[in-house]
């Protein structure tokens, strides 16, 4: 209806779009004439945008970006029956702007950077979890000035959330679930063996638990075939042992500085953080195929220049002869030798070309020969 906007709690989590506003409205001008416009996004934006302002207006204190999502729910258009709170669980954690980075025991990282800042990161002890977080979040704090212990305001430069890397007992994420209401933090929770739901507490101060999925799910009407996208897809194996994020990270590099958006999409949660997608691989019911056509539909969605596939693997034949792959364009592996202390790339396209490098590191240097190879592949 004209004038109404509603919240769509499975938009929210796997889109990220939130609200929806009907656009499509009458403007009279000067001279009485009638302008009808059409339900389009740049109607309905400002729309919305006006809804944030009149809420900023009658509040007199918002204090953070949840809170005025939760009033623009109460204010908004939706069936008597529908009582669902606004997720406070997202399908990207792209909200974080500073963290505090925890690993657990045996977590060893990537050296890539996060999207993110991140003043302190450390190991996990094996006791005493919460507070040696605590601990990290009470330094920050000691570091701000005077006036903020005064007033309880502290500025901009605190972070905003807290990441966990590796399983922790149930008793220490509770432990760290009621730290992060004390301190209004976010939490970002990845474990490969373990899940946690959030207490009520947690829930209605409109904090963030984030946690990967380990399964997707994309509408029939969302997906396209790969080859109507005209986008190039790459599919890249990699062995357990080596840094592919980091690898990622640099390649992305020399596409954006060559103008080309690359869309990365990761079988490990962690990418997450580091601006990368993560699909996971036991999802996929169907073998790596049903993942391709994912992935393929959710790069069309990012109107990206290039597609980057990764998943964990020893070797191309591995996977390209057993799941049946097909519209890849060019299939890569990333492997690390031991017994030649050396990275190991091969390379093959659908007309059968195939190169191989060796390295006996893989430095910025090295990816770069690796690059320009690559993207003489794909241009010609």
């Amino acid at each position: 209806m004209v004038g109404q906007y509603t919240y769509d709690a499975e938009k929210a989590y796997s889109s990220g779009i939130e609200f929806t506003a009907f656009a499509r409205h009458e403007l009279v001008d000067s001279t009485g004439g009638i302008v009808r416009c059409s339900n389009c996004n740049s109607y309905a934006t400002p729309f919305v945008t006006a809804q944030v302002c009149k809420a900023l207006q009658q509040s007199k204190h918002v204090p953070s970006i949840e809170k005025l999502k939760y009033i623009l729910y109460e204010n908004s258009y939706r069936p008597i029956q529908d009582t669902d709170l606004p997720v406070i669980q997202y399908k990207h954690p792209d909200w974080i702007r500073r963290a505090h980075v925890f690993k657990g025991e045996g977590v060893v990282g990537s050296v890539a950077p996060y999207y993110f800042q991140t003043p302190y990161e450390a190991q996990i002890p094996r006791t005493k979890v919460a507070a040696f977080i605590e601990q990290a979040i009470l330094r920050e704090q000691e570091q701000q000035p005077d006036s903020a212990f005064r007033t309880g305001k502290w500025s901009g430069d605190l972070t905003d959330t807290i990441v966990l890397l590796g399983t922790m007992e149930p008793e220490e994420l509770q432990e760290v679930e009621q730290l992060a209401v004390h301190y209004r933090k976010h939490v970002v929770y990845i474990s490969t063996s373990q899940r946690h739901t959030p207490a009520p507490p947690f829930l209605s101060d409109h904090l963030r638990w984030w946690q990967q999925e380990d399964h997707f799910f994309i509408k029939q009407e969302e997906t396209i075939a790969i080859e109507a996208s005209h986008i190039p897809l790459i599919c890249m194996y990699y062995s357990k042992e080596f840094d592919i994020l980091y690898f990622l990270h640099v390649l992305r590099d020399f596409f954006a500085r060559d103008g080309y958006q690359s869309w990365i999409v990761v079988d490990q949660p962690t990418a997450m953080l580091h601006d990368m997608e993560y699909l996971p691989l036991k999802a996929a019911i169907h073998g790596l195929q049903a993942l391709i056509i994912a992935a393929g539909a959710m790069a069309y969605s990012a109107y990206t220049d290039i597609a980057i596939f990764c998943v964990e693997a020893q070797h191309i034949s591995n996977w390209s002869k057993e799941q049946d792959v097909s519209v890849v364009d060019i299939e890569l592996s990333v492997i690390s030798v031991a017994e030649a202390d050396s990275i190991q790339i091969s390379i093959q396209t659908e007309q059968r070309y195939s190169q191989e490098w060796v390295f006996p590191e893989l430095n910025e240097g090295d990816i770069g020969r690796f690059y320009t190879s690559l993207e003489q592949l794909l241009v010609n």
